[in-house]
């Protein structure tokens, strides 16, 4: 006879493990907007299947639309998480993934370092998992628990870049999905495109010397260049070139999208600038928009226009601006602690193995 202990795995969807007691299922509430509450069991199942898999986990925490609380039926289940690189990995000679992805299962785990390098760049897609709610963290240790504890240590005005920049990517699929396709508007999105990159790749493209973008029937560079390397030049345009690619690609794709993805990229538009204004105004990562829930939900199911969603980007947009000229954070986060912070960690680790 089976152990009433005995837990067996017996289906998948949509990438959630359903386990099965005896005599009892746990079930995922799906009602209205409500965010999945599992039983403690279920949560030591997702730590035991992927500890399996990937050594030294410290952290799983639901992430996208169940952790922000703009779920509905149709939504997968998002798992994030670290775990800390083995010895063999810091210091032996063959390389290795920086994190493991199960893409059936969308479940994406990083290294410590690359996640501690994501978090010191507030990175909108990793910050956000120091910010979920307690009942949305699956598996936790100590340290990821200090790391959640202590997450201001990450934060920074980056978050305007980032944010915006992130926003300003959904802004332009929507935009080209709405088959907006005049040449002046497609070209003003791509320079706001070429100038985030800019941002981002500031020491990479300064082979360019002085140069400006601006627009002239069509997109134009004025450069002054002089006495550089070629090699340091060519990777300079190949930034450039990509981007322009990536966004020529983008659209093209985007035209295939069906009205309830269009909708979800509104919602995250909008989500993204009240997150970002979060963190640069307040200095705390709120994951769970349970303030404007109704708005975002309104917007995802279709029920503001598109028309009405750009008006509300557009006055998001100077608030984000606002936060950031009034924000108390430093201009990035403090690497000398993190990189402290990191080195000690690993040590304590080393010294376990």
């Amino acid at each position: 006879m089976l152990s009433a202990k005995r837990i067996d795995l017996i289906d998948r969807f949509g990438g959630l493990f359903f386990y099965k007691i005896i005599d009892k299922i746990y079930e995922i509430n799906y009602n209205k907007h409500e965010v999945i509450r599992m039983e403690q069991n279920v949560k030591d199942e997702f730590y035991k299947h992927y500890s399996e898999k990937v050594p030294n986990i410290c952290y799983l925490t639901l992430a996208g639309s169940k952790s922000y609380g703009t779920n509905n039926e149709n939504s997968d289940t998002d798992i994030r998480g670290f775990y800390l690189e083995t010895k063999e990995q810091l210091f032996g000679l063959t390389k290795y993934s920086t994190e493991y992805t199960d893409s059936e299962n969308d479940t994406v785990l990083y290294s410590f370092k690359k996640f501690l390098h994501l978090l010191s760049n507030c990175n909108p897609n990793v910050i956000e998992l120091l910010g979920t709610r307690n009942e949305d963290v699956l598996y936790m240790t100590a340290l990821s628990r200090e790391m959640r504890m202590n997450a201001e240590m990450f934060l920074s005005k980056r978050a305007y870049v980032t944010f915006g920049g992130y926003a300003v990517q959904q802004l332009r699929r929507l935009q080209n999905a709405l088959s907006r396709t005049d040449n002046k508007l497609k070209e003003e999105q791509l320079l706001k495109t070429l100038n985030q990159q800019i941002v981002e790749n500031v020491d990479e493209l300064s082979a360019l010397g002085k140069y400006e973008l601006h627009i002239d029937e069509e997109l134009k560079i004025s450069a002054n260049v002089k006495d550089i390397s070629l090699r340091d030049f060519l990777n300079s345009n190949a930034i450039l070139n990509n981007t322009m690619r990536n966004f020529d690609k983008i659209g093209h794709r985007n035209n295939k999208k069906d009205e309830n993805h269009l909708n979800k990229h509104a919602m995250h538009l909008i989500r993204l600038y009240y997150m970002g204004i979060d963190i640069l105004k307040n200095g705390v990562i709120n994951t769970y928009r349970e303030k404007e829930h109704d708005l975002l939900m309104t917007i995802r199911n279709g029920e503001m226009s598109f028309d009405k969603v750009f008006e509300m980007r557009d006055k998001l947009e100077v608030e984000l601006q606002k936060a950031y000229e009034e924000s108390k954070l430093p201009e990035t986060a403090d690497m000398n602690k993190i990189n402290k912070f990191c080195i000690d960690v690993l040590n304590t680790n080393l010294r376990w193995e």
